[in-house]
């Protein structure tokens, strides 16, 4: 039954490195066109083994948001992903540097919907805050 899911949401379940393996290697799950991956520990080698491996095949959108960490990541991975074609992404609260998030931007030619929020009020930069 698991080949008719098309949308993903593992938000916020404390999945640890055995579980992310196991998402990687289902074969039952090629037709996810959204997964959301917020408020877990995701590992940086792990997403950058989800970006550019042959996993989720149909993947369009991805959600990330708090996991503030994987900015760098991204900027890494995108642009070596080239048969993916994601459509959305939530990067709310990921952090990001300038020439990180210009890699990001750049690799995204398809994107439709870009989420960048950042908390109000906290005194602390946003993602665009420093672009140039």
């Amino acid at each position: 039954q698991l080949e008719r899911v098309t949308r993903l949401d593992l938000a916020n379940l404390n999945l640890g490195p055995h579980e992310f393996d196991q998402l990687l290697a289902c074969p039952h799950l090629s037709n996810v066109t959204d997964l959301s991956l917020r408020g877990n520990r995701v590992l940086p080698d792990w997403l950058t083994t989800l970006l550019v491996g042959p996993s989720f095949p149909a993947l369009e959108g991805i959600d990330l948001a708090d996991l503030a960490h994987l900015g760098p990541r991204l900027a890494a991975a995108l642009p070596r992903a080239r048969h993916r074609a994601l459509k959305r992404a939530n990067f709310d609260r990921v952090v990001f540097g300038s020439d990180d998030l210009t890699r990001v931007l750049n690799s995204l030619k398809e994107v439709e919907e870009l989420r960048l929020a950042w908390i109000p009020g906290t005194g602390r930069p946003g993602p665009l805050t420093y672009l140039h």
